[in-house]
């Protein structure tokens, strides 16, 4: 699928890991959650995954990416949840675009169209 495809798909580093350190800092993140950033921050990939139990503070983490993100490379974050309620956490917590993972994926009714269409 085009989606895997894209996932794949590697993209030049944007972020030094000096500059995203120094942004890190500015933040209130324990040692496991800036590194996380940091990681996601420097990553050549076009898709990052944050996994973790519940209650680490991925949704914060998240949105402290995304915060930089924007503000390091012009760029958005696509937020992608496992359900509708962790897709509105991570809108609350300032995520542009955050999305439940089947409603992301799944089509209007009797057609072909997707129910948001979001140019990647």
């Amino acid at each position: 699928s085009r989606i895997m495809e894209l996932a794949r798909r590697k993209r030049p580093v944007l972020v030094t890991e000096a500059q995203a350190r120094e942004a890190v800092a500015k933040f209130d993140l324990d040692e496991s959650q800036a590194e996380a950033v940091v990681k996601m921050l420097t990553s050549d990939g076009a898709v990052t995954i944050l996994i973790g139990p519940a209650g680490t503070g991925k949704t914060h983490t998240v949105s402290v990416f995304a915060q930089l993100w924007a503000e390091l490379t012009g760029s958005r974050v696509i937020g992608l949840a496992t359900s509708e309620n962790a897709a509105r956490v991570m809108a609350a917590e300032g995520l542009s675009a955050a999305y439940n993972i089947a409603a992301f994926l799944g089509k209007v009714k009797r057609s072909n169209e997707l129910r948001y269409p979001i140019r990647i």
